[in-house]
C-alpha cells in the first residue's frame, strides 16, 4: 500500500464569518510522512470589496495587491484540483472549509481533514497559545511570514510533524487508553490518527520537552529566629526599604521614590502592630502592592505568624507570588515560605475524571459528542503530566468552560479522606492545601477567602493578619459566594455521572428525578420567553420571585413543575441512600470500587442540597426577608434560579474581620468624595483607621475632562448616532487611540455599527468587544496597533493597563448606574430610606472612578476623558461624580467642539475653550 500524501492549507480572508466575508489568499502544500514536500501552491484572490483596514495590518495584503487575482470560486476550485487524493491538513480546520463551502458547496464535504489545532489542545495541553505564529516560535518551527497563506501552510505541515513525534513519544498504557476512547469515533479524522502509533523515523523538528511543570516539593527552609514581639516591628524603619536608601533603590535603576508607597507601608505596619483595620485608598502609581508586601513579609519573618493576601482577581493573585514576591525575595532575602491556594473548582479531580472518562461521550441521540471527546482527550494527556492540576495550565475557551465542571474538585463529590487519592497524596486539591498549610505568607482569591469563611475557616490555615487587595469588589464576591444557581445542568450531571445501577426502584427513581427536572426548567424557560402578566417586554431576563410574579397566571405551571421536582429529587435521594446502605451491585462500576456506598451517598446527598435550595427559594419571603430569589436566563439561554442573601455585610463582620486581629482592605476605588461611609456600610466595618492617597500623578496638567452639554438623553433614539459622531470626531483627531467604555452592549453594537462608515477613509480600525475577538485579543491588537478605536463592556473598565501614547482618550458613554431593576439590587433598596442616594449612586460613582482610572498609567501620559452623559450638568447629583474625581481641568462645551479639545491638550498640552477645576 502507498503512503498517504498529505495537504496542508490555509487561508487569509476579509474577516471571521463565511457568509459575509471574502477569501484574499490560498497557499497550500503537499508532502508524505516520509518523503518531504512534493508541491506547493499559492494564489492570491480578488474579493470583490475592499480589504478592511486591520486585515491589511495583519496580512501585509493590500487592494492593489490583489486587482486582477482569481476571484474566490475559481481560487477554491484550483484549491482542490491541487489537493486531489491527499488527506487535508489546516489549522482550525472548520474555518478554512467554511469559507470554501460557501463558495464550491460541497466541494471537501467527504474528505478527510486533520485539524492540527484539535491535536495541539490534546499532545500539548499545556502550550502557551494555540496561535499558528505562537506555536511555531514556541516550538523552533519555520514560520517565515505568519498570516500570510503559504508560510501558514508550511508551518501547518510542520506542526503535523512534530505532533506525530509528540505522540509517538507517549507512554505506550495511555496511548492505549486514547484509543479506547475513540471507539465508535473512526470517522474522525483525528481519531483514526491517534489510533495508530507514528511510523519509526518520521521525519520532523526534534520533540520539545513537556509543560513546565513546578518544582517537586523540598524541605521547607529551616526556622529563623523570631522572637514573636510586635515591639521589635518598627514600621518606619520597614517603610524606608522602599526609600532612596532601601534594597530597591540601590538594586534597580528604574526604581521610583513614592513618597505616599512609603506613606501606605508606614501604615499597613501601624495596623499590624497595633493589631488594628485598615481601610487605605491607593490612587493609582501609587505602587500599592509592595506598600503591603513589604510590611507583610517583615512581619510574617519576623513574629513568624501567617499573613494571608486575597485578590479578586486570578492574575493579581499570580503576579504578586510569580513576580513581586520573588523581586523583593531577591533584593532583601527573608527565606518565607510562600504559597498561591485557589479555589477547589480550580483544580482537577483524578477521581471524576477517572468517572467521566468510563461514561459514553455521546449526546442525547446516542452519537458521538466530539466536544467531550476532545476535552476527554486533552485531560487524559494533560493529567498524566501536570505536576499541579491546575486548570489555568489549560487555558480553556469555548465549550472546554462547561466541561471543566465535569471534572473539577467540588464540595459535594468529594469523597474526603476516603478517596484514595486523597489518601495517596495524588490530590491535586490536597496537594496545593497541604503546601499552603507550611506557607509563611500566603495568596488567596477572594472566592477562597470567603469559603473558608462560611466553612468555620476549615479551607484555609489558621491566620489573624489579612491585606485584602481589590477589596471594592469584596462585597460582590461575598454575595457570589453565598448566592445558590439552580439550573437543569447542576440535577443532569449528579445524575449522568451515576453508572447503570441495574435496580428497577433506583432506575425509576432517577428517570423520573430527570424527567421532572427537564420538564420543570423548561416551563421556566417558557415563563422568562413570554412574560408575565405584570407586562414585562418578552424575552426578558430575570424576574423576582415576589408576591407579583407569584400571582401571575403564567406562574402556575412552573411554580407546580418546580414543585414537583423538588418532590422528585427527594425521591431519588431516598433510593440511593437505601442502595448505599444495602451494598450496590457491580462496584466496579466505580472508579473506586470499595468506595461504591459512599459514591452512591454522596451523590444522593447532592441531590438533597439541591431539592432543599430550589424549595427555599418558591417559598414566599424565604427566611424573612433575609434572602432574594429570582428566575433568569442565563448563559446559552438557559433557565435558572437563583437564591441570594440581601445583606453580605453581617457575614464578613462575623466570619472574616472579627476574627482576624488586623484586616487591611485597599483598593484604587474604595471612598465616596473622601467618606468611607458606603464601604463601611456594606461590609459591617464598624472600627478601622482610615487613610486617603492621592496618585502620584499630576492631573491637572495630565488630564483634562470633557463635558459636552448637548448629549441626547440615555433613551432618546438618536443617542447611538450621536455617540458614534463624537467618537469618531476624536478618533479623527487622534488617529484611533481611543477606549469608549459602555455599561450595555446593545449600546456598543449599535456604535460598533456606525462607526466604521466614519472613520474607515482615516485608516482608523474599529474593534468591539465580542464582535471581534476577545477581552485580551482586542487589548493585545490595540497595544500593537494603536490607529484603533476599541469598544469595551463591563470587563475594560478596571484592569486595563495601556501605558504610553497608544490610549489618549477614554469615551465614557453613560454614567454607570446599576440596572434597578436586577432582583438584588431592588431587595436591597427596600431596605433604604434613599435607595438612590444610598446604593445606586455611590455604586455609579466607585464604578465611574474605575472607568476615569483607565486614561493614565505612567507619570509621562498624558490624556482626555469625556463623560458623554448630559445628567452630569442638568441633574443635582452630578456634583458627587465629578468631585469623586480626579483634580483634573475641565472643559465644557458643545459636542462638535470635543475633538478640537482634545486634539489641542494632547498635542500641545493647553485647552481651547473654557477650562475650570474639578470642583
Amino acid at each position: 500500500m502507498s503512503e498517504p500524501v498529505y495537504a496542508a492549507f490555509d487561508l487569509e480572508t476579509t474577516g471571521l464569518s463565511g457568509k459575509t466575508d471574502e477569501i484574499i489568499e490560498i497557499g497550500a502544500v503537499r508532502f508524505t510522512l516520509s518523503g518531504g514536500v512534493e508541491g506547493a501552491f499559492e494564489t492570491l484572490v480578488d474579493p470583490g470589496r475592499p480589504i478592511p483596514l486591520a486585515i491589511q495590518r495583519l496580512c501585509g495584503i493590500t487592494d492593489r495587491d490583489v486587482a486582477g487575482a482569481p476571484a474566490p470560486g475559481e481560487a477554491v476550485a484550483q484549491l482542490a484540483e491541487f489537493t486531489e487524493g491527499a488527506v487535508l491538513v489546516a489549522h482550525s480546520a472548520a474555518f478554512d472549509l467554511g469559507f470554501c463551502a460557501v463558495q464550491l458547496p460541497g466541494v471537501f464535504a467527504h474528505r478527510p481533514c486533520l485539524d492540527t489545532l484539535e491535536l495541539v489542545r490534546i499532545l500539548l495541553p499545556g502550550a502557551a497559545s494555540h496561535s499558528l505564529p505562537d506555536l511555531a516560535l514556541q516550538l523552533g518551527l519555520i514560520h517565515e511570514a505568519p498570516h500570510r497563506a503559504l508560510s501558514d501552510a508550511i508551518a501547518t505541515r510542520l506542526l503535523l510533524l512534530h505532533l506525530l513525534e509528540r505522540l509517538g513519544t507517549l507512554p505506550p498504557p495511555l496511548r492505549t487508553r486514547m484509543r479506547e476512547l475513540c471507539q465508535g469515533a473512526e470517522a474522525w479524522p483525528v481519531a483514526s490518527l491517534l489510533a495508530r502509533h507514528p511510523e519509526p523515523g518520521a521525519p520532523g523538528p526534534p520533540v520539545a520537552p513537556g509543560p513546565s511543570a513546578p518544582p517537586a516539593a523540598v524541605a521547607p527552609p529551616p526556622a529563623r529566629p523570631r522572637d514573636g514581639s510586635p515591639a521589635a516591628f518598627h514600621p518606619v524603619q520597614v517603610a524606608a526599604l522602599l526609600g532612596p536608601e532601601g534594597p530597591l533603590a540601590r538594586s534597580s535603576p528604574e526604581f521610583e521614590l513614592r513618597e505616599t508607597q512609603q506613606q501606605m507601608a508606614i501604615a499597613v505596619g501601624q495596623a499590624l502592630r497595633r493589631s488594628r483595620h485598615l481601610l487605605v485608598e491607593a490612587g493609582t502609581g501609587i505602587g500599592k502592592s509592595y506598600a503591603y508586601l513589604v510590611p507583610a513579609r517583615e512581619w510574617a519573618a519576623l513574629t513568624g505568624e501567617r499573613v494571608v493576601v486575597s485578590t479578586h482577581t486570578i492574575p493579581l493573585q499570580e503576579q504578586l507570588v510569580e513576580h513581586d514576591l520573588p523581586a523583593l525575595e531577591a533584593q532583601r532575602p527573608l527565606g518565607l515560605r510562600v504559597a498561591l491556594l485557589k479555589g477547589r473548582g480550580h483544580y482537577l479531580s483524578l477521581r471524576r475524571l477517572e468517572r467521566w472518562l468510563r461514561l459514553p461521550s455521546t449526546d442525547v441521540r446516542g452519537r458521538v459528542d466530539l466536544d467531550v471527546l476532545r476535552f476527554k482527550l486533552r485531560c487524559l494527556v494533560w493529567a498524566a503530566q501536570t505536576a499541579r492540576g491546575d486548570r489555568a495550565e489549560l487555558r480553556l475557551a469555548g465549550p472546554d468552560l462547561q466541561l471543566w465542571d465535569r471534572v473539577a474538585s467540588t464540595t459535594d463529590d468529594c469523597l474526603g479522606p476516603a478517596c484514595h487519592n486523597w489518601r495517596s497524596g495524588a490530590c491535586f486539591m490536597v496537594q496545593a492545601r497541604l503546601t499552603a498549610q507550611q506557607a509563611d505568607l500566603l495568596v488567596v482569591n477572594h472566592a477562597l477567602l470567603l469559603a473558608d469563611g462560611d466553612s468555620g475557616g476549615s479551607v484555609l490555615p489558621a491566620f489573624t493578619r489579612l491585606v485584602v487587595d481589590e477589596a471594592h469588589h469584596l462585597d460582590d464576591a461575598a454575595t457570589a459566594s453565598a448566592t445558590q444557581r439552580l439550573a437543569l445542568g447542576g440535577v443532569l450531571q449528579v445524575l449522568d455521572r451515576l453508572p447503570a445501577l441495574g435496580q428497577a426502584e433506583v432506575v425509576a427513581a432517577l428517570q423520573g428525578a430527570r424527567q421532572a427536572a427537564i420538564t420543570a426548567f423548561g416551563d421556566l424557560k417558557g415563563f422568562l420567553a413570554e412574560g408575565s402578566a405584570a407586562g414585562e417586554r418578552p424575552r426578558t431576563r430575570s424576574h423576582a420571585l415576589d408576591d407579583r410574579t407569584r400571582e401571575a397566571p403564567a406562574w402556575e405551571r412552573p411554580a407546580r413543575s418546580l414543585g414537583r421536582a423538588v418532590g422528585q429529587l427527594q425521591a431519588a435521594a431516598r433510593q440511593l441512600h437505601q442502595l448505599a446502605d444495602a451494598g450496590p451491585a457491580q462496584p466496579g462500576l466505580w472508579p473506586q470500587a470499595d468506595n461504591a456506598a459512599r459514591e452512591c451517598h454522596v451523590a444522593a446527598e447532592a441531590l438533597e442540597t439541591f431539592a432543599g435550595h430550589l424549595a427555599l427559594a418558591l417559598t414566599p419571603d424565604p427566611q424573612g426577608e433575609e434572602m432574594v430569589a429570582w428566575v433568569e436566563l442565563g448563559p446559552g439561554e438557559q433557565a435558572a434560579v437563583r437564591l441570594a442573601p440581601v445583606d453580605v455585610g453581617s457575614r464578613l463582620a462575623a466570619r472574616l474581620f472579627d476574627p482576624c486581629e488586623t484586616a487591611v482592605l485597599t483598593s484604587a476605588t474604595l471612598a465616596v468624595a473622601g467618606s468611607f461611609a458606603y464601604v463601611r456600610q456594606r461590609l459591617h466595618l464598624a472600627e478601622s483607621e482610615e487613610l486617603v492617597l492621592t496618585s502620584e500623578f499630576d492631573y491637572l496638567h495630565q488630564a483634562l475632562l470633557v463635558l459636552p452639554g448637548d448629549m441626547p438623553a440615555p433613551d432618546d433614539p438618536g443617542r447611538a448616532a450621536a455617540v458614534a459622531g463624537l467618537v469618531a470626531g476624536v478618533a479623527r483627531a487622534l488617529g484611533g487611540r481611543t477606549l469608549v467604555l459602555f455599561t450595555a452592549y446593545a449600546s456598543l453594537r449599535a456604535v460598533h455599527a456606525a462607526l466604521p462608515a466614519l472613520v474607515g477613509g482615516e485608516g482608523i480600525v474599529v474593534a468591539g468587544q465580542g464582535i471581534d475577538g476577545s477581552r485580551n485579543q482586542l487589548l493585545r491588537a490595540f497595544r500593537r496597533h494603536p490607529r484603533t478605536v476599541l469598544l469595551g463592556t463591563s470587563s475594560f473598565w478596571e484592569g486595563i493597563d495601556i501605558p504610553g501614547d497608544a490610549l489618549q482618550c477614554v469615551i465614557i458613554d453613560r454614567l454607570p448606574f446599576p440596572v434597578p431593576t436586577d432582583p438584588l439590587y431592588r431587595a436591597r433598596a427596600r431596605h433604604r430610606r434613599d435607595p438612590f442616594r444610598e446604593l445606586a449612586l455611590p455604586q455609579a460613582v466607585l464604578r465611574l472612578r474605575q472607568g476615569f482610572g483607565r486614561l493614565l498609567r505612567t507619570t509621562r501620559d498624558r490624556g482626555a476623558v469625556v463623560l458623554a452623559d448630559s445628567r452630569l450638568t442638568t441633574r443635582d447629583y452630578g456634583p458627587t461624580f465629578l468631585e469623586a474625581l480626579p483634580r483634573a481641568g475641565v472643559s465644557r462645551g458643545p459636542a462638535a467642539s470635543v475633538p478640537e479639545v482634545v486634539e489641542r491638550f494632547i498635542r500641545q498640552g493647553v485647552v481651547a475653550g473654557s477650562l475650570e477645576p474639578v470642583p
